[in-house]
């Protein structure tokens, strides 16, 4: 049986410290299903079968609230946290361990509401 997500990225910590207020997203990403989350520490991407944490991303948090819930597009993961930037972190499997790598930072920051991507097409 697989383990909760709760379970997932457990935290020793006190109710205030552990746990996260945003969505958990099912996506394909660099080629495996998995579901992206945000904590209240990190960014994560979770075996859709298993649970195991596939990779994780530290971001920077104000008294412990990231609420937001991530953004899938194609093998990038869009992120932005309460009181500090937005990010935007590429996500790659090298043989079988998968990493993330920053690849966009801006100012502009979320606080409560799901961002939403809007793709260009120019001709």
């Amino acid at each position: 049986m697989a383990p909760s997500l709760g379970r997932a990225l457990e935290h020793n910590s006190g109710m205030m410290e552990s746990g996260a207020f945003s969505s958990p997203v099912l996506a394909t990403v660099a080629g495996k299903k998995q579901i992206a989350v945000g904590t209240r520490t990190s960014l994560a991407g979770l075996d859709a079968a298993s649970g195991s944490v596939l990779w994780s991303q530290d971001v920077p948090n104000y008294r412990g609230m990231n609420i937001l819930t991530p953004i899938v597009v194609g093998d990038q993961v869009f992120t932005s946290l309460y009181r500090e930037d937005s990010f935007l972190f590429s996500i790659k499997d090298h043989g079988g361990k998968m990493e993330s790598k920053e690849v966009w930072k801006n100012k502009a920051n979320g606080y409560m509401s799901t961002p939403v991507v809007i793709a260009y097409t120019y001709i």
